[in-house]
């Protein structure tokens, strides 16, 4: 039987596998089926790094305040954001590409860096009530994703909005502790 923390870990690695995927599907994807393959990595993405920017990273800062590994990687989040902002609103194939392949090879290190640096020492350092809470939060990462009528993703239609509203529901229905 997993102990929590390995759980969390196992979450959070098959997430980051599933957006490696996503990103493989638009990179992959013809000009025709790129907007339906972007939405949905838009989608699974956005209420990913809102569950790791509500749920997790807010622990690394305080665990970590003498360090910068959680900063590091809430960081990289909103680069990341901001490049999304743009192929958002891109129109050339060409130029789509270029900058989706940057976006893909930044989401690439930035889930590595969480699970080498940020993660194991989270999950080290933290009580194991929190853990489940985490744990909790990050499981409905899929529930949100693939039942959109249903999720804080209605009505958002761009990534920050989508991120923005995930995040307001991941805090609403995440205990106190």
């Amino acid at each position: 039987m997993s102990t929590p923390a390995e759980e969390l870990v196992s979450l959070i690695t098959g997430q980051h596998g599933r957006i490696k995927t996503l990103m493989t599907d638009v990179a992959m994807a013809s000009d025709a089926e790129r907007p339906a393959a972007f939405e949905r990595f838009r989608r699974y993405l956005a209420v990913h790094e809102a569950a790791e920017q509500t749920l997790l990273h807010p622990q690394g800062l305080v665990e970590f305040a003498d360090d910068n590994v959680s900063q590091r990687r809430i960081t990289e989040e909103q680069d990341a954001a901001a490049v999304i902002a743009t192929l958002e609103t891109m129109r050339s194939a060409g130029d789509f590409k270029v900058q989706f392949g940057l976006l893909q090879e930044a989401v690439t290190h930035h889930a590595e860096a969480e699970e080498h640096e940020e993660l194991p020492r989270l999950v080290a350092a933290l009580p194991e009530d929190v853990i489940a809470k985490v744990l909790d939060g990050f499981a409905r990462v899929e529930l949100w994703t693939d039942d959109i009528a249903d999720s804080p993703l209605a009505g958002a239609t761009t990534f920050t909005a989508m991120v923005t509203q995930s995040m307001t529901a991941f805090a609403d229905s995440t205990p106190e502790s």
